[in-house]
């Protein structure tokens, strides 16, 4: 029930080269929940919001007003065991960059999400989290484009 938002400028990138994109995002502890609570592997997907009215959201919007999956499209998932609080996460994908490509006013916003739910028991599940650009020590999020040369 938890998601994380986070948005892009790309209006200055040109894509007639662009071959892939990748975007890396490093986890850290929150400290909050327990490992325990969930199965050994957690899948973490990406989702492109693609609905303009949704984009608008900023940091102190109110979250009833941020982006919905029923407003975005699936990009790319990735694996994750659940003992794993520190890992690098890298997204990419074929989709992914169509996503971009498509995109006409050059800002895109991207939802983040834990696919896998708690397993039963007492007690809540392990919340993990990302990086932001704010972060004291760990590097926001980064969106990285490869040409071909």
């Amino acid at each position: 029930e938890r998601r994380s938002l986070i948005s892009f400028d790309i209006s200055d990138v040109n894509f007639d080269s662009i071959q892939s994109v990748k975007l890396g995002m490093k986890m850290i502890p929150t400290g909050m929940g327990f490992a325990t609570r969930l199965p050994v592997m957690n899948s973490f997907a990406i989702y492109g919001v693609t609905e303009p009215a949704q984009e608008n959201w900023t940091l102190d919007s109110l979250w009833e007003d941020a982006p919905i999956l029923e407003d975005a499209i699936h990009l790319d998932s990735i694996s994750v065991r659940r003992s794993r609080q520190d890992k690098y996460l890298a997204f990419t994908g074929e989709t992914f960059l169509d996503f971009l490509k498509a995109d006409s006013d050059g800002i895109v916003s991207i939802i983040i999400v834990r696919e896998t739910g708690q397993i039963d028991g007492s007690g809540p599940g392990l919340v993990h989290a990302f990086a932001s650009d704010a972060h004291p020590e760990a590097s926001g999020p980064v969106l990285r484009f490869y040409s071909v040369k």
